[in-house]
């Protein structure tokens, strides 16, 4: 039974050992521009990122992503710093800043 129990119990310490995430790790630095307040992905490709300033300027900003985040495109430039974003699938969205509310279809 001293065995069993011992097996067993190596069985799971190796197991959470071997498929535990080490941590978070960059798996594409941005280089655009702006303090990042939001991200929203609708699936493994297609995502959207609002900024708070962009260049130093107190304006927001949208970036959107088609190929999973190797590739960010400039979207708008708000007059306003954005905070949240939500899309409820890839043409479909809402971006939130101070004194603001975006919305797009396409």
């Amino acid at each position: 039974m001293r065995k069993l129990i011992t097996s067993f119990l190596l069985i799971l310490l190796t197991t959470g050992f071997v498929y535990a995430q080490s941590g978070w790790y960059g798996d594409n630095p941005l280089e655009i521009p702006g303090d990042y307040r939001a991200v929203t992905f609708v699936d493994a490709n297609t995502g959207t990122i609002v900024s708070l300033s962009i260049w130093g300027n107190p304006n927001g900003a949208i970036y959107r992503t088609t190929d999973g985040g190797i590739n960010w495109n400039l979207q708008v430039i708000t007059s306003n710093s954005l905070l949240a974003v939500s899309f409820i699938n890839a043409n479909t969205g809402t971006a939130v800043g101070v004194d603001m509310i975006l919305r797009t279809t396409n």
